[in-house]
């Protein structure tokens, strides 16, 4: 991969920040500054009235919108907040503590509700028709699918937010020299040229997280074989968390012939047309085998 990479905007890849809606984006922490003064100004505002409505039911709008719309650090962070206000207002006596702590319970269960059940409370909102809703049909064409996936020619593997293969088909385990089922929770830079992983694991993390992309790589064998491979990303979600969806083709004989090509090609030019016959076939049959030892030694 050359030339620089666009700069982007960084969050933590740690599998519990699961991405919504306003994850990565500029307006995220401005909105949790929002979320977390007004639960300030409501506290405030309302020390001054009878101890029995301190923080009530309007604690909970902010407490449900950062729940909803932020990632769950700044979620949790605004819940944080809204019960420790409820614990101040207790210990100064503006509202029973019992009081204080059954509010503070409810804020934290209502928000932990809906930040986890988010997305099918979206499927709700917006309703599912029955001709929508999965049938056979769409089950049988995701068991296709699997079973196309399963039995390609190119390697294909699946990688969590740590970088580690959660799924990989057979190929993957032929271009790799291991079976399928034995790279399955290893971590995908161990199948990485050393040289090679101070550029890729930066890479996994800044790039294939965010966007699609290729890349060359190289992957060594535990024989110590070493394949030339061509790398497709992109990324996908499943069970509600992202996921890199990895393609990727072994070019190592194709670029072997190519160059063995190459080097007939020279020595063709340089043939001096006025050689005798034998002299030009022993050339050429003397560099095609320089050429395949030379790639042979550098692979190996």
């Amino acid at each position: 991969m050359s030339g620089k990479e666009p700069t982007t905007h960084r969050t933590s890849h740690r599998p519990w920040n699961v991405p919504l809606g306003l994850v990565g984006h500029r307006w995220e922490y401005p909105v949790a500054l929002v979320l977390a003064a007004s639960l300030i100004l409501i506290f405030v505002a309302e020390l001054g009235t009878p101890r029995e409505v301190v923080v009530t039911t309007l604690g909970l709008v902010p407490i449900v919108a950062a729940a909803w719309l932020l990632s769950t650090p700044l979620a949790i962070g605004v819940v944080v907040l809204a019960v420790g206000l409820l614990g101040v207002a207790g210990g100064v006596g503006a509202l029973v503590p019992f009081t204080a702590a059954a509010e503070a319970g409810a804020f934290a269960l209502v928000a932990v509700a809906i930040r986890r059940y988010a997305r099918r409370l979206v499927i709700l909102l917006r309703g599912t028709p029955d001709e929508a809703k999965p049938g056979p049909s769409v089950v049988f064409g995701l068991e296709s699918l699997a079973q196309v996936v399963d039995s390609s020619m190119d390697g294909v593997a699946a990688l969590n937010q740590a970088g580690r293969i959660i799924y990989a088909n057979s190929a993957a385990g032929g271009v790799l020299g291991v079976s399928s089922e034995s790279i399955v929770g290893t971590d995908f830079l161990a199948y990485v040229l050393p040289e090679e992983r101070a550029r890729l694991g930066p890479y996994f993390a800044d790039i294939a997280l965010r966007r699609p992309g290729q890349l060359r790589a190289r992957a060594m064998r535990p024989d110590g074989d070493v394949r030339e491979l061509v790398v497709s990303h992109t990324l996908i979600e499943a069970r509600g968390r992202p996921v890199v969806a990895v393609i990727f083709r072994d070019i190592t004989e194709t670029n072997r012939l190519r160059r063995a090509a190459t080097a007939l090609a020279q020595v063709a030019t340089n043939m001096a047309v006025t050689q005798p016959i034998e002299r030009m076939l022993e050339a050429v049959a003397r560099s095609v085998v320089e050429a395949t030892d030379a790639v042979a030694g550098g692979v190996h």
